[in-house]
């Protein structure tokens, strides 16, 4: 019974590692987030955060599960997350050809965790815009997308939550260029950009 029970445990507990290193593996490498260039020499990227200010805060994550959590927070945007911005932007790019500018709105940002006895869940979202002009200050195109992950940990960890953020980063800049493939003329929708939820006004204010 007790060689039983010593089987199961070391099976369960190699299962476990299994699911672990697919986790780990899905966060740090991005297979999933390749094969796309836009022709273009990106001459400046510039980040605009149009999230209210009063919104901002970073999530608190008490120490105890046991007593049960749901916390949602608005994360700001540190340097980290806007040098990740940057280098995943001119990723997409194949740095020859006409100069082109990047400018990148981040319209939300979420990082969510809930915990109670029996199990957790950390939940990270990005909503960003992504507008692409020519060298003349002339906008191509424009896309908002959103893009969220949802882990479900057998312990809840903060640091996970942030590698998941990091992840939905990357996620949603991915997908705004899926989007643009190759740069057509700009379609518009009454005052604003396709997918866009940034007024026309704003993006010629800047």
């Amino acid at each position: 019974m007790i060689r039983r029970f010593a089987f199961i445990l070391i099976i369960g507990t190699l299962f476990l590692s299994g699911c672990s290193y697919k986790f780990y593996d899905f966060l740090f490498y991005d297979q999933e987030l390749h094969g796309i260039q836009i022709s273009g020499r990106v001459a400046g990227i510039d980040i605009i955060d149009l999230r209210a200010k009063s919104l901002i805060s970073e999530i608190k994550i008490p120490n105890s599960q046991f007593l049960g959590y749901d916390v949602i927070a608005h994360p700001a945007l540190t340097n980290s997350h806007k040098e990740l911005i940057d280098m995943k932007v001119r990723s997409y790019f194949t740095n020859s050809g006409e100069k082109l500018k990047v400018v990148c709105y981040i319209v939300n940002t979420v990082k969510k965790a809930k915990a109670s006895m029996f199990k957790s869940s950390e939940f990270a979202l990005v909503e960003m815009s992504i507008a692409i002009y020519d060298e003349h200050d002339k906008l191509l195109d424009f896309v908002t997308s959103t893009f969220s992950h949802e882990h479900k940990p057998t312990g809840s960890v903060q640091y996970e939550i942030e590698y998941l953020f990091e992840k939905a980063l990357r996620s949603v800049i991915y997908q705004c260029f899926d989007e643009f493939k190759n740069i057509k003329k700009t379609v518009t929708l009454g005052r604003a950009y396709r997918y866009s939820v940034v007024k026309k006004e704003e993006l010629q204010s800047e």
